[in-house]
Parts: structure tokens; C-alpha cells; sequence
């Protein structure tokens, strides 16, 4: 803490989150004791808040499927000796514990497509004592986001990635207060297999530096307006200023149930696209109300398995290995979304839309006012 101080000063700390997370073992399902956490936390909490006042301090890093008990706990002492986190933090991965008579307690994957949503929504119901308890209000952060907890999958790498995280942070763009992505790039995990485009890694970026789905679903998502007029189901609808609005859209499926339980296993790249409940291409309407009468500029923002897709553009090479610096530079500058550009004119107020989401597509939708 003294040279975090004396090399970046405390103005500069006092922006910083100090996330305190307790130690856990996905594989077995066992964590630290609570109480020894508890102290543990309370002394860490102590110390920040003793030299950088203004810092955020809080944590517990929980993952809701089998630590929800734990955090009640360690949350019901730390309150009842004054200390106060400012924030409760979890991970959201879409796996459940499933018991089997012989096996015992084991991971599996979720078949909810809304899983982020009602993780958050049950650690929230089990806060609500403290509240009336303690006047305690739990800010939540999510620490990390990610699509499996497994560095070995091509769910990480199809168009499934892009559309989880377009449907996670629109389920919960209301719910927290802040949203952190598991992994960044691919490059950490992939020393060994350099010779792979694609290894099943969980990170947004592959190990040489191109952008995956998920990269580029971010992207789309950082260009919408501050300003949310309309949220629903696989739908967001923002305004911003000058009458431009922007619509993004996801067709997210869910991974299949037969396939949920067998998630620790990667399947071949050829049938990676085999361990989903398949979605339909949807039909969807929408209509824009009460907006300036006039021509609109619209341009489409296309996110799919034939634009965008690293994944998929490395299925129609055979899935070669051992990819040339020609080859890598052509796909850093290849890999984008399809953008198209119409004019469209108002009717009574209305601008209409009329859209065909095709299966693990991602849309945005940008609409302005013509000058």
C-alpha cells in the first residue's frame, strides 16, 4: 500500500476498486471458511480505507451457485463490527450443480438463455435482510463475464460468444453497477497450440490479435446512445441527440441439454455449431413513435456466422493450421461486421422497421435525422 501511494499519490487511488475476493475451488466446490474470510476482509478493508479514504473497497467474489450461503455469512459479520463494502462482487458463468447418485455434486452447463439476469435477481432477494437488518444497500459488481470457465471450448469462439454477452449486459444493464469481462485476449492460455487459429479459448481478441465475435458485439454495443428509451426480450432501443436513434437486436440460443452435461468436453471445430438448440431466424417489427418527420439515414450493422465470424471464416479454410502473416494480416482487416446504408422516410411520426434476425446474429440499428 505505501508504494501503490507513493508511486501513483492518493488522488490517483482514491479512484481505484479494491475487489477482496475469497479463495474457491470450482472443481471440488469448497471455499475458504466464512469466518476466516471475514477477518480477513475486515483487516483488508481497514487498511485501504485507513490510507486512501475515497477508495471503493469491497468484494467476496462469490459465485452464486454454490456460494450464496458463504456470502451471507461473511456479509452478516463484517456489518455487525461496522465494516461496510462498498460494493458485493460475483461471477456470472452459466453453469448449475447437478447431482447424480453416483457422482456426486458436479458442474453442468445452464440451459438459461437468461442466466446472467436471474443470478443476479437471487443474490439480490438473499440481500434484502441486510437492508432491513443492518440500512445495508449492496451496490453489486460483476467481476467477470465470461461464457464457460474452461479454456478449452469453441462455444468461446462462435457466434454463440457474441450474442451471450450482447443478451447478458442488456439483461442487467438495470440490475448492477458495474460489468467486467472475464478474459481479454486468448494469448495467456495458448502458448502451447500457437499453431491453431483458434484453440477454444475464452477471450474477446485470439491469440494472434484478431477480433472475435465478442470483440466486435462490444464494439457495436459502445455506439449506442446514453439515453435507453425501450428494452425488451434480445432488444434495446437508445436515443441520442439530433434525432439519431440506435436499435441492436441479438438472436441468442441456448446451448443444448444434452450437450449442458457433457460441457467439460470440446467437441470437434467441424461440430461446433452442433451443442446448440438451434434458434429460427426472427421475424421482427418495429415501429419508432413520436419521432421528427423527415428522411432518415440508416445503416445497418450485421454481426453473424457470414460477416464477422472468425470462427466461421476459419471453418470455409478447411480450419488450416499454422496461418501465414499474410494470412493473419488479411483476417485482422477482414473480420468486421456487414454495413449497409438506406434512406427512409417517416410516416405520421413513425419510422418502421422490419427485420430478419438470422440465428447468433447481432444487429445495430443506427438511424439519423437527414440534414
Amino acid at each position: 500500500m505505501t508504494y501503490c501511494i507513493q508511486s501513483f499519490g492518493i488522488e490517483t487511488m482514491e479512484h481505484w476498486i479494491f475487489d477482496i475476493g475469497i479463495v474457491a475451488n470450482f472443481g471440488s466446490l469448497a471455499c475458504e471458511d466464512a469466518k476466516l474470510f471475514a477477518e480477513r476482509f475486515m483487516a483488508g478493508w481497514k487498511l485501504i480505507k485507513g490510507r486512501v479514504p475515497g477508495a471503493r473497497v469491497g468484494g467476496f467474489d462469490i459465485m452464486p451457485a454454490f456460494m450464496l450461503d458463504a456470502n451471507t455469512e461473511i456479509l452478516d459479520i463484517v456489518l455487525k463490527n461496522d465494516v461496510r463494502p462498498d460494493f458485493i462482487s460475483l461471477g456470472i458463468f452459466p453453469y448449475v450443480i447437478h447431482k447424480e447418485l453416483q457422482m456426486g455434486a458436479q458442474w453442468v452447463y445452464s440451459t438459461d438463455k437468461s442466466y446472467a439476469l436471474h443470478t443476479v435477481l437471487e443474490l439480490k432477494k438473499t440481500l434484502e435482510r441486510f437492508t432491513l437488518k443492518y440500512a445495508y444497500t449492496a451496490k453489486i459488481y460483476v467481476s467477470a463475464l465470461g461464457t464457460t470457465i474452461i479454456h478449452r471450448n469453441y462455444i468461446n469462439d462462435t457466434c454463440y460468444q457474441a450474442t451471450f454477452f450482447v443478451k447478458s449486459i442488456m439483461d442487467l444493464i438495470n440490475e448492477v453497477d458495474m460489468l467486467c469481462l472475464y478474459q481479454m485476449s486468448d494469448f495467456n492460455f495458448s502458448h502451447t497450440e500457437n499453431h491453431l487459429l483458434l484453440n477454444g479459448r475464452n477471450g474477446i481478441l485470439s491469440q494472434f490479435g484478431i477480433h472475435k465475435p465478442g470483440f466486435l458485439a462490444l464494439w457495436m454495443m459502445q455506439r449506442l446512445s446514453e439515453r435507453m428509451v425501450a428494452r425488451g426480450e434480445g432488444y434495446m432501443v437508445t436515443k441520442g441527440s439530433y434525432d439519431t436513434y440506435h436499435i441492436l437486436l441479438c438472436n441468442h440460443a441456448a446451448v443444448s441439454s444434452g450437450y449442458c452435461l457433457k460441457i467439460a468436453e470440446n467437441v470437434p471445430a467441424r461440430e461446433a455449431y452442433t451443442v446448440y438448440d438451434y434458434p429460427e431466424t426472427q421475424n421482427i417489427f418495429i415501429t419508432l413513435n413520436h419521432v421528427r418527420d423527415g428522411e432518415y439515414r440508416i445503416i445497418s450493422n450485421h454481426l453473424n456466422r457470414e460477416n464477422g465470424s472468425l470462427f466461421d471464416e476459419w471453418e470455409k479454410t478447411g480450419f488450416w493450421e499454422n496461418p501465414s502473416g499474410e494470412e493473419l494480416a488479411y483476417l485482422k482487416t477482414a473480420m468486421h461486421p456487414r454495413r449497409n446504408c438506406s434512406m427512409r422516410a417517416t410516416t405520421n411520426g413513425q419510422l418502421n422497421f422490419h427485420i430478419h434476425l438470422a440465428p447468433f446474429e447481432v444487429l445495430l440499428i443506427e438511424a439519423g435525422l437527414a440534414q
